[in-house]
C-alpha cells in the first residue's frame, strides 16, 4: 500500500530473511492546510537495535502536496520503536518559520536521518 513501509529482519547475517513487517506512516502533518498525506524520502530511513535488541528508526517525512505551486515542503523527523506506546514519536517538525536558511523550490527541509544510543545511559539521539 502507498500509506507504508515495511522492514524485514535476519536473524542469522542475511542468510534467511523472516516475513516483512509493516510499518504504518506516523501521524505527521497534523493540522496542515490543505491535509497532506505522508510519505518518504529515498533516504529517509535508519534503523538500529538498542541494548536491549529493540529496533529503533529514525525517519524523515515529507507531506505528499498537489496543486501548491511553489512547492516548499515541510518534513518531519520521526521516532518509531514497536515496543514503545504509542509506537511513533515527533523528534522535529521543520518547515519554512522554523528553518533559517534558503532552499528553493521541492526543497527537503529534513532527510538523512539517524539515531543512536548512548551507553551506558541508555539516552538515545537522532540527528
Amino acid at each position: 500500500p502507498v500509506d507504508s513501509a515495511y522492514y524485514i529482519i535476519s536473524t542469522d547475517c542475511g542468510l534467511i530473511w523472516q516475513t516483512p513487517i509493516l510499518m504504518p506512516f506516523p501521524p505527521a502533518f497534523q493540522g496542515i492546510s490543505p491535509p497532506a498525506q505522508p510519505s518518504y524520502h529515498t533516504t529517509s530511513l535508519y534503523a538500529m537495535f538498542d541494548n536491549s535488541d529493540n529496533l529503533h528508526i529514525a525517519d524523515a517525512v515529507n507531506p505528499v502536496l498537489y496543486d501548491t505551486l511553489p512547492v516548499v515542503l515541510p518534513a518531519e523527523i520521526r521516532h518509531y520503536c514497536s515496543t514503545n506506546n504509542p509506537i511513533w514519536s515527533l523528534v522535529r517538525h521543520a518547515n519554512t518559520d522554523t528553518v533559517i536558511a534558503g532552499g528553493g523550490q521541492s526543497y527537503i527541509w529534513a532527510y538523512c536521518p539517524t539515531i543512536v544510543q548512548q551507553s551506558p545511559t541508555g539516552y538515545l539521539y537522532a540527528v
